[in-house]
């Protein structure tokens, strides 16, 4: 996130995510080497939201954020043809993290809810 802007540095630092899932899948045989399936996932999710800092020549500003664990959940489908296997799963969680840090000399700190919806395409081979 190194300058976004032209006037403005902006470096943030790593951002680390886990989700931990279990869930129910329904499979659906449509040929012998050809099957559908969809699914729902409920589990812990898991985040380290990454602090931020900028400054553009005459404020500096710092934003610390704290670890997050929430309940989360997925939705998927997917379909398995020989073996080769091709599935979207859609994650939402809702985390709240602690923020802390000054702005133009203000404390900033405060509860912020900061959305993770993830869309994820996989592809795969089946053993």
């Amino acid at each position: 996130m190194q300058d976004q802007l032209t006037e403005i540095g902006v470096v943030a630092d790593d951002h680390f995510t886990m989700w931990a899932l279990t869930g129910l899948s329904y499979r659906k045989a449509l040929s012998e080497n050809v099957i559908i399936y969809g699914l729902g996932q409920l589990g812990l999710f898991h985040s380290n939201f990454p602090d931020v800092y900028t400054d553009d020549g005459t404020t500096k500003t710092t934003y610390t954020y704290s670890t997050a664990n929430t309940i989360g959940f997925a939705l998927g489908t997917g379909i398995s043809a020989f073996k080769m296997n091709l599935a979207l799963r859609y994650c939402i969680a809702q985390p709240s993290y602690e923020r802390s840090g000054d702005w133009l000399g203000k404390n900033g700190a405060k509860k912020v809810t900061i959305p993770s919806n993830n869309l994820f395409i996989m592809v795969g081979y089946e053993f």
